[in-house]
């Protein structure tokens, strides 16, 4: 790790300032920025995008003055943002809120799909939209728990493989009114693909491989996968 003081940094950044060629930096982070012309200043980037780092070890930089702290993203970053994603992606569904196309785009990629356990497939933000929206509306209640989180890292891409148990309470008119209770309770393997994008980590798919089923509830949940609905 290459250890500089705040002063020498910033003479390496005056020092730019003084050179009659233009200079382009871009910092392991992927931040860009640049000097232009003799006794010119710093381009004006949009700060949090793009501002001159002077790297100074593992996920430190800092900004045009020398000074100003800039973390750059890590390894643990990226697997608490993806952890993040799919969490509030299946508290939406709990809570009731994926009638809301903001939460769709801020979890899946526009070409984004979802796989379901009968190998049909919702492709783009409407069809998850409009399809997860009628799945979930059977249910008076959902309950999501996701665990054991493996993550493997490409280049700006991700594939992820999480254990996922859910209870499904049926509403009242979906459910058998000779059964003692109405729901099921069903665990599973969660695989999906994640790529980085300008506005943090968005899913390309998402699968739920189902090893286990239990509950009264389950005749009703077999008749309607097989339904197809």
């Amino acid at each position: 790790m290459v250890v500089m003081s705040v002063e020498r940094r910033a003479d390496k950044l005056r020092a730019g300032r003084r050179v009659g060629v233009s200079i382009l930096h871009q910092c392991p982070c992927g931040r860009v920025d640049s000097f232009i012309g003799l006794f010119g200043s710093f381009a004006e980037p949009a700060y949090k995008r793009s501002p001159f780092c002077v790297r100074d070890g593992p996920g430190i930089c800092y900004g045009p003055d020398g000074r100003t702290a800039m973390t750059q993203p890590t390894a643990l970053d990226d697997r608490l943002a993806i952890m993040d994603l799919i969490s509030r992606y299946f508290a939406a569904v709990d809570d009731k809120r994926l009638t809301d196309r903001a939460i769709v785009d801020a979890t899946f990629a526009p070409d984004g799909r979802i796989v379901s356990p009968n190998g049909s497939a919702l492709v783009g933000s409407d069809e998850i939209l409009a399809g997860q929206s009628k799945s979930f509306a059977r249910f008076r209640a959902t309950h999501h728990v996701t665990s054991d989180y493996v993550i493997d890292f490409g280049e700006d891409t991700a594939r992820i493989r999480a254990n996922v148990t859910a209870m499904h309470l049926w509403k009242t008119e979906q459910s058998d009114p000779h059964a003692l209770q109405s729901h099921f309770v069903a665990g599973g393997v969660l695989r999906a693909i994640a790529v980085r994008t300008g506005t943090g980590w968005r899913l390309t798919e998402l699968s739920n491989d189902i090893r286990w089923r239990t509950g009264d509830g389950l005749a009703t949940m077999m008749a309607t996968v097989l339904a197809g609905r």
